[in-house]
């Protein structure tokens, strides 16, 4: 076995056997370690895994540390003092994701996953994709002249609010392309969380109902994937961006349709309303 595969399931053996697990935990992180152990790409495999709710967030902190393991300029006299880190990190990780999942239902997780991966692995690009691609393209025009375009806004009285929300706007669309490869870190996340859910509170006092929607839309989906309760799919990051270029054009005041983007933005809040009532 790679040194970096064990270093990994080491993690996952001496942090489990730090918490009081009875025997059902016992069997899922044993189930868990037996499927890690028969992959020959880990690193693949935890970016897959990033997208599945039931694992997200585990995959992102056991992504970073065999990121650690697997980096030729490891520093070897400080390998024991991180060893016991992500001990720690994945304890928290562990718990908190055993408690979410029995036995049976981590198989059932694990046997979508593999079937999943199995398609990717074997399937053609789809019509799906087509799709995908043609709204791409559609969402980088509206995303190069009201997102990407470098042209300052016109100056208004409201002029250090503006620059408050329209200067994280680029950031913030970069960050959705990480997102939806959970290409991203959970302090990442939460950097965002708290900007959005600040120029929510600075909306509101100015004015702007339709703008607070869109970072109190945006904040409450990532709050969502944070806490493993949906997952960062192309359709809810497509949502998640049709906030920023809602928020973009108001600001700037550009006479373009946007109702488009606004239903995708809209169909957000109802489903955090129905998160809500859950």
């Amino acid at each position: 076995m790679e040194l970096s595969k064990l270093y990994v399931i080491q993690c996952i053996t001496i942090a489990s056997g730090n918490l009081r697990l009875n025997s059902d935990k016992i069997s899922a992180v044993t189930s868990f370690k037996e499927y890690l152990a028969k992959k020959d790409n880990l690193l693949e495999i935890f970016q897959k895994m990033k997208k599945v709710t039931e694992l997200s967030k585990i995959a992102i902190h056991l992504n970073e540390i065999l990121n650690f393991a697997a980096d030729p300029k490891i520093d070897l006299l400080k390998i024991s003092e991180k060893f016991r880190e992500h001990i720690v990190l994945i304890g928290r990780d562990l718990s908190i994701f055993l408690d979410a999942i029995t036995p049976v239902q981590l198989k059932n997780v694990l046997d979508e996953f593999e079937k999943n991966l199995n398609l990717s692995v074997n399937t053609n690009p789809t019509i799906e994709k087509e799709k995908i691609l043609t709204e791409k393209q559609e969402t980088e025009k509206l995303k190069k002249e009201y997102i990407l375009d470098e042209e300052e806004a016109e100056e208004y009285n409201f002029e250090q609010y503006q620059k408050a929300v329209l200067g994280p706007i680029k950031e913030l669309d970069g960050f959705l392309e990480r997102l939806e490869n959970m290409d991203t870190t959970i302090d990442e996340m939460e950097k965002y969380f708290q900007l959005m859910n600040n120029n929510s509170v600075l909306s509101q006092k100015a004015g702007f109902e339709i703008i607070t929607n869109m970072h109190s839309y945006f904040s409450g989906t990532l709050k969502l994937i944070m806490d493993s309760k949906l997952s960062a799919e192309h359709v809810t990051i497509e949502k998640m961006r049709a906030c920023l270029i809602v928020i973009a054009a108001l600001i700037r005041e550009k006479e373009v349709d946007i109702t488009s983007y606004l239903n995708k933005a809209e169909s957000l809040g109802r489903m955090l309303q129905n998160f809500k009532k859950e």
